[in-house]
């Protein structure tokens, strides 16, 4: 994350969105937002970057500071740590090419792994290089290709002009704190599913030219953990059915069945205000406010008939089963219908939802796949 230069009164707000330090936003832009989007990937850089001035002799030079704060595979608690004990820094440069040239320096180590530099800058390059070559550098990398996405903070219109030029994969300006509204958060979907869809896409890419070669290593090889796609499609660990925007639109529509058929006041949506991160996304209350139902909510883009419970969720109602229901949501771009699996575990053992893939699919680990039983 770079500063801007300046000084004076007509400076003093550079540094701030609605009264929130940039940095305090680019924490919670990590945190709740982009971090979550990652979570498939193996190995992770996160670096700072800026200009700092030095002061050699008389001369006063510049010198690009980019700092690692984390690097390994992805440990969701560590980077949490890390990102949350982020300082404000003082004003200075925002060497974007130089954090582009870094970047593109770390993933060139990895030509068979799908790579992204996602970049949080609030200022245009001011650090006197040219991110344009910086940027067709990362195009041009051997191996896999890689893209740049841009989330900008309150960026001016011309910053907001290049920036998009060089992005890529995508971009988006935030222009007020209160980014974690729901139409804000339906505004960076697009960004957040772009992440994803590139990575499916480069993965997919791989399987099929090793479709075409019976040679490949076996599937009892130890595989490195720098995110390879160079390797059996049995251990691909990727999700084409997330998205925030299909979540949100899902669990808005079933918000509403549910309050037309109990009451809004004997409904409680956790993720109403945003992703509670809970093990459930509804709760029934009865009229002493016990809760008595607990309900999940699966949307999907289609008329796919397969969802999946995380390891999370389904120890989860594995411990409430009696009262845990799930809400297949179809179609949620258009016109939407929801099926209700009253009883999950009766459900199961009753054939009407079995617990296997139909169709193939790109999995991701820790998660248990089902599907509903149309001929049940």
């Amino acid at each position: 994350m770079g500063y801007m230069k300046g000084a004076g009164e007509e400076h003093e707000n550079k540094y701030l969105i609605d009264g929130v330090t940039r940095m305090t936003l680019i924490k919670k832009i990590l945190i709740e937002e982009v971090i979550s989007t990652i979570d498939y990937a193996n190995q992770i850089i996160i670096r700072t970057f800026r200009t700092e001035s030095k002061k050699v002799d008389d001369s006063v030079i510049e010198e690009l500071s980019t700092p690692i704060i984390f690097q390994g595979n992805f440990d969701r608690q560590k980077i949490l740590s890390v990102v949350t004990e982020l300082q404000d820094p003082p004003p200075g440069g925002t060497p974007i090419t130089g954090a582009i040239e870094i970047a593109v320096s770390d993933l060139s180590k990895y030509p068979n792994s799908d790579r992204k530099i996602i970049l949080l800058t609030d200022g245009e390059e001011n650090g006197g290089g040219n991110y344009l070559e910086a940027a067709k550098k990362a195009k041009d990398m051997e191996g896999i290709p890689c893209k740049i996405f841009i989330i900008g903070l309150a960026q001016d219109e011309q910053s907001e002009t290049k920036s998009r030029s060089i992005a890529n994969g995508g971009y988006y300006n935030v222009k007020s704190k209160s980014f974690t509204s729901v139409e804000v958060q339906n505004v960076l979907a697009p960004i957040k599913t772009a992440i994803l869809k590139d990575t499916i896409q480069n993965i997919q890419s791989v399987v099929n030219r090793q479709s075409f070669n019976p040679i490949h290593e076996k599937t009892s090889t130890k595989i490195s953990y720098e995110n390879e796609t160079d390797v059996d499609a049995t251990t691909l660990t990727i999700d084409t059915e997330y998205s925030e925007t299909v979540r949100q639109k899902s669990e808005l529509f079933i918000y509403n069945l549910l309050c037309q058929k109990y009451g809004i006041d004997k409904v409680k949506w956790l993720n109403k205000f945003g992703e509670s991160y809970s093990n459930h996304d509804f709760e029934l209350i009865d009229e002493w406010g016990v809760v008595n139902t607990i309900i999940e909510c699966k949307g999907t883009a289609n008329d796919k008939p397969t969802f999946y419970l995380t390891k999370d969720e389904w120890h989860y109602f594995l411990e409430n089963k009696d009262r845990y229901q799930i809400y297949r949501v179809f179609n949620v771009y258009g016109e939407m219908k929801a099926v209700c699996i009253k009883n999950l575990l009766n459900s199961i053992l009753g054939g009407r939802v079995v617990p296997y893939l139909t169709t193939p699919s790109i999995l991701k680990e820790n998660r248990v796949f089902l599907t509903l039983n149309i001929e049940r």
